[in-house]
């Protein structure tokens, strides 16, 4: 018996292809042919990705666009850490102007992404960055508290930033059915050898639009980082923001809060 989950105002389907589970949510009778994909940090949960806080974008016609980055939560694999950009770059694929098959219901959706967006919190937002720069399909993207160089993460004289050696204990602990992680590489990920390093794709990410948020008392990853990454951005062609702000380590989620929310909207026109 096929289940209808889409009584109320929003609709909700997922689709799973190639392994990759993609969650949308998107206002029924609207479509604005522009599409937000989230990026999650790491480690992070469902309810960091969920919507709430989030229906302005979907009232103003936006389909939002949740992938699981293959080897964690609902899609298939093992998680290399940086094959989460693998899983955007497929996704926006697999979004792009084409029609998906809910796997519980059965319905069918068209989704009209003329236009995408990738949105990104903390590690997200290192994904986001990059695979923005690796895709031609995407020219907008808006990074909140994003390490930069994972090379240098952590090793600055007189700034605290998170330990990433502590992160392992702390998915194993907590996350190890989440997050499938092969820790043999793990060594390659906190050197800052895997290709997550936004700072290496600066001439590409000049010529497209990038926002960039970033909290004073962000404890985490410095606000240095976006800061310097805004600096070397505006010598390009694309437009670029940098809202810096009196708070502590946030993800995406924090577009949806008002201010941010208004000034994101004017960013996209």
């Amino acid at each position: 018996m096929k289940k209808n989950l889409n009584q109320g105002k929003y609709a909700y389907y997922r689709t799973k292809k190639e392994g990759i589970l993609i969650e949308l949510y998107q206002k029924k009778g609207i479509s604005k042919d522009e599409s937000i994909i989230f990026c999650y940090g790491l480690p992070s949960h469902p309810f960091d990705r969920f919507p709430f806080g989030l229906e302005n974008f979907l009232e103003e016609g936006y389909n939002l666009i949740y992938p699981h980055y293959e080897g964690t939560f609902g899609s298939d694999g093992v998680c290399t850490i940086e094959n989460a950009v693998d899983t955007v770059l497929s996704t926006i694929d697999n979004v792009k102007n084409q029609t998906i098959q809910d796997i519980i219901t059965g319905e069918t959706v068209n989704i009209k992404s003329k236009r995408i967006i990738l949105v990104g919190g903390s590690f997200g937002g290192s994904i986001a960055l990059v695979s923005t720069a690796k895709s031609e399909k995407v020219n907008d993207v808006i990074s909140i508290a994003a390490p930069t160089d994972y090379r240098t993460h952590g090793q600055i004289k007189g700034v605290h930033e998170y330990n990433l050696s502590e992160l392992e204990n702390e998915i194993t602990t907590a996350y190890k059915n989440e997050w499938r992680i092969d820790f043999r590489l793990w060594n390659k990920f906190i050197e800052g050898k895997m290709d997550l390093n936004a700072v290496d794709y600066v001439d590409v990410l000049k010529h497209k639009n990038v926002f960039l948020i970033h909290g004073t008392a962000d404890l985490a990853v410095d606000v240095q980082r976006s800061i310097n990454l805004f600096e070397k951005l505006k010598t390009g062609s694309g437009k670029h923001e940098l809202e810096v702000i009196k708070k502590g380590h946030l993800g995406a989620y924090y577009i949806g809060e008002k201010p941010i929310y208004l000034k994101i909207m004017n960013w996209l026109k």
